[in-house]
């Protein structure tokens, strides 16, 4: 029950004459105008004046694109975007995101945002060289192999770069790399595999660096003689690869296998692949992740089969999702890179890159049309999944 108080209202003493209150006549002065007056004059933006918690709460329904330019208008919401725990908040939050690369300059794609949103990233002077290759994406950050053999980890929506030290091994050899997250040590693990070229005797050698600590460690070698996928594929703290067992230069079936490293334990183990016939030279698989998913992409003649383990390591689990066809601009087998299904949106869109552009497949039509987003570049040199993040590298790593 409310209760409502009244006070009686205060008059004055009959005993007291009552005094009208004098007006103050301003006195000249040459002083400058005081801060408030400043503000008087000069009002801010009522955004501006909004507290600080409910300029979090707007920041954690903007678009990434959105944000980056945000960052630029005041100190104050600077601060508010590279507070530590509000970034990972926000990480929590944020969409997958389309990273496409051009040369040596990377592009943040958002197609989820209405009509599709692009912004050129940062570049550093220290890595201005074509020969940028992706190894992986995690938490928002980047490793990324430039000239041969050579790493660095970045945050490419806040500019910040950090070189790794050279990994030892021979030169006459290839790499397989493989960037993940440990959540349980909380770190971050750059693994590289080096295999000898045809006609070179030698293992596969299998070596780990532990971001922040400088130093690579072996691992020992690895028992598969034939890595088909060139960068592993980060799920839940492990990195995969489809690699090729001894039937594989038979040709014969069940040829390929997943094979899964533990970032925390640093041990490989074996994943199956989805049922059906996946004979070396009949078709190209290639791996990736849809809706938190680890996802097998088998590339036939005409058609692109996208099966899903629905469980983790459980056999029993692949379901098929997609076939994609494309009878209108020719086989996918007939390029050299295989089509790589990205993302699908809300709509039901499927995402690709493929023939050095981003394609979509609507689902119950035919063949693929090239996805034209405003400032984003035509032809494409690579593309992956990217989920950005205002973490700075400096926290990231400081484990």
């Amino acid at each position: 029950m409310k209760v409502l108080l009244k006070f009686p209202a205060t008059t004055p003493s009959p005993s007291l004459p009552i005094m009208k209150k004098p007006k103050l006549c301003p006195i000249p002065t040459d002083s400058p105008p005081s801060q408030q007056q400043q503000q008087q004059q000069d009002p801010k933006p009522f955004i501006l004046l909004l507290p600080n918690h409910i300029t979090v709460e707007i920041f954690s329904k903007l678009p990434i694109t959105t944000l980056i330019q945000c960052r630029c208008v005041c100190k104050s919401w600077r601060r508010s975007l590279s507070d530590p725990h509000f970034a990972r908040y926000l990480l929590s939050l944020t969409p997958p995101s389309l990273l496409i690369k051009r040369c040596r300059s990377f592009y943040l794609v958002e197609p989820h945002v209405r009509n599709g949103a692009v912004i050129k990233l940062a570049e550093d002077p220290n890595y201005l060289t074509p020969y940028l290759d992706v190894v992986g994406s995690c938490n928002g950050l980047l490793a990324v192999r430039y000239n041969s053999g050579q790493f660095y980890i970045s945050n490419p929506i806040l500019g910040e770069f950090l070189t790794l030290p050279r990994p030892r091994g021979r030169i006459n050899c290839s790499f397989v790399c493989g960037f993940g997250f440990s959540p349980v040590s909380n770190v971050y693990k750059l693994v590289m595999a080096s295999i000898p070229k045809k006609g070179s005797e030698g293992e596969v050698e299998v070596m780990v660096l532990t971001v922040g600590s400088g130093i690579w460690r072996g691992i020992g070698s690895s028992v598969y003689p034939c890595w088909i996928q060139s960068s592993g594929v980060y799920l839940n703290g492990v990195i995969h690869w489809i690699v090729g067992t001894g039937k594989l230069k038979l040709k014969l079936e069940n040829a390929f296998v997943i094979c899964a490293f533990d970032v925390e334990s640093e041990h490989f183990e074996e994943l199956p692949l989805p049922p059906g016939s996946f004979r070396a030279g009949k078709v190209e698989l290639e791996l990736g992740v849809l809706g938190g998913c680890l996802t097998v992409n088998a590339c036939y003649k005409n058609t692109i089969s996208v099966w899903m383990m629905k469980d983790y390591g459980v056999s029993g689990s692949w379901t098929k999702e997609y076939d994609i066809k494309d009878k209108l601009r020719g086989t996918f087998r007939s390029h050299p890179n295989v089509p790589r299904v990205l993302r699908v949106t809300e709509e039901g869109h499927v995402l690709l890159f493929f023939k050095h552009e981003l394609q979509v497949h609507s689902l119950g039509k035919r063949g693929l049309v090239r996805l034209e987003v405003d400032r984003m570049p035509l032809v494409v040199h690579g593309a992956c999944v990217h989920i950005p993040s205002f973490v700075s590298l400096k926290h990231a790593i400081a484990g």
